[in-house]
């Protein structure tokens, strides 16, 4: 039986009233300030694992992410060369910062046509395109390298006054539909900001308490409420395509005070779609203190369910500079952790217990590991071995943004791991406020591509000075 096959066979059927009663159930719904990690019941002791791994022993050990000519060797010339001018910009704060003021700018003196010649560079690096056609191109190229594509639609969020809300959502649907459509069967597709932007409003500046109803730490007006349920159809046909197509829906987190909602209507799609594959998957912020209980209670939650599935995307995450900022101002304790260490620590030990519970549970357990830092995927991939996991099965992958750390995905795909690339779809005007704000978001991770610009320029040089020698990076 195939496995979009045993996906229907397993599916109820159920429709909007459904959703809505998983909704409010108060049991599913987390504390969005938590500030100390609890312990969780592991599945599987690591330790316990015989070490000898038959099928994946010299996985890991074979993964160098400092060979240049490795890495890009899909690339042509001027990509490297435009990589290495775009990385660079994108480590200059100034730049980073105005950058959507340059933007807004740049279109009404030039118009969009010429804008779009202008920040070309950026929008190839970072965007797979805004057709079928150009998105294909891009996947048969990163498929020559065993790497394969995630895509995240653009959806139009504007919520200003006059806007018709109804028919933005309606076409932020059909949107999103037909790209599930497009991707066909064993695909992947993020599904960003998939709560109404008015709860993000309802959200701002107000400290949320662990003890209220799953709606009420939102202090939702009436009117926003009934958002809220109106959505529900919209959400429920999301799951239903996805099933039918056997594409992954991954749903981003976002801030901490949206994080509940977000969270809330993931877990309900999870109990409808999740039959017990894993077909809706919920991301998990290792940067925040309770990353690691907010996993250990979903887990908990969905382990309860009979017959339910569980999908996670493990990142670490990129509002933090937003996060501490409002604690401070609201006087409640940062969520996030102290150190970059701290970070790193936790995220790992999310990815372990990720790690554990497919180990136990197979068909119904899944993670991304979404990492750009190699120390993270060396370890996350040599665990996976100690747990004698197979890499091919799908239910462990690794992503990281398409156009940056080609000396991690290429590895990691040749060496038999599964890899996929985070690639937006849209036109200039879609991609580029959000290219922007992802900058500003990730400017540590931006700053920090020190080595990739280091890797860039070797390869560059080697293929114009061929008889010149240069040590790998190690």
């Amino acid at each position: 039986m195939s496995a979009l096959s045993r996906v229907l066979t397993r599916v109820r059927p159920v429709g909007t009233a459904a959703l809505r009663s998983a909704c409010v159930a108060p049991s599913c719904v987390r504390p969005a300030h938590v500030t100390r990690s609890a312990p969780c019941s592991a599945s599987v002791n690591i330790e316990d694992i015989d070490k000898q791994s038959s099928f994946t022993e010299s996985l890991a050990e074979q993964l160098n992410f400092g060979n240049h000519a490795f890495a890009y060797s899909h690339k042509t010339s001027k990509e490297l060369l435009r990589g290495l001018v775009v990385l660079h910009a994108c480590a200059v704060d100034m730049l980073v910062n105005h950058s959507y003021k340059l933007l807004t700018f740049g279109e009404r003196m030039l118009g969009e046509k010429l804008l779009g010649y202008a920040v070309a560079p950026f929008y190839n690096q970072f965007v797979a395109g805004d057709s079928e056609e150009e998105v294909a191109v891009v996947s048969r190229n990163l498929a020559s390298v065993g790497v394969r594509l995630m895509v995240a639609p653009m959806l139009e969020t504007d919520v200003g006054e006059g806007h018709d809300l109804e028919a933005m959502y309606r076409k932020n649907l059909d949107k999103t539909l037909h790209l599930i459509d497009a991707l066909g069967e064993g695909g992947h597709l993020e599904a960003v900001r998939a709560v109404a932007e008015a709860m993000r409003e309802a959200g701002e500046g107000r400290t949320l308490s662990a003890f209220t109803h799953p709606l009420e730490p939102l202090s939702l007006s009436p009117e926003d409420v009934q958002e809220v349920l109106d959505s529900l159809p919209r959400i429920y046909k999301l799951g239903e395509r996805s099933v039918a197509r056997d594409v992954v829906l991954a749903v981003d987190a976002e801030y901490t005070y949206t994080n509940p909602a977000i969270n809330l209507l993931t877990l309900a799609m999870m109990t409808l779609f999740n039959a017990p594959t894993p077909i809706v998957w919920n991301t998990y912020q290792g940067y925040l203190k309770a990353g690691r209980e907010n996993l250990c209670h979903d887990l908990r939650l969905v382990g309860g369910l009979e017959g339910v599935g569980f999908g996670a995307k493990v990142v670490r995450g990129a509002y933090l500079e937003r996060e501490r900022s409002r604690a401070h101002e609201l006087g409640y304790p940062d969520p996030v952790n102290d150190t970059y260490n701290d970070t790193g620590l936790v995220y790992d030990s999310m990815v372990e217990l990720m790690l554990r519970e497919i180990k136990a549970n197979p068909r119904s357990r899944s993670v991304i590991v979404a990492s750009h830092n190699e120390s993270s995927v060396r370890t996350a991939a040599q665990k996976l071995e100690k747990l004698q996991l197979d890499p091919q099965a799908g239910n462990v992958v690794f992503g990281q943004v398409y156009g940056m750390a080609e000396n991690i995905s290429v590895p990691l795909a040749r060496s038999g791991f599964l890899v996929y690339k985070s690639v937006p779809y849209g036109s200039v005007a879609e991609v580029m406020p959000y290219l922007s704000r992802r900058a500003n978001e990730n400017r540590a991770v931006l700053k920090g591509a020190r080595r990739e610009r280091q890797l860039l320029t070797q390869e560059l040089l080697s293929r114009i000075l061929p008889n010149r020698s240069a040590p790998a990076l190690q």
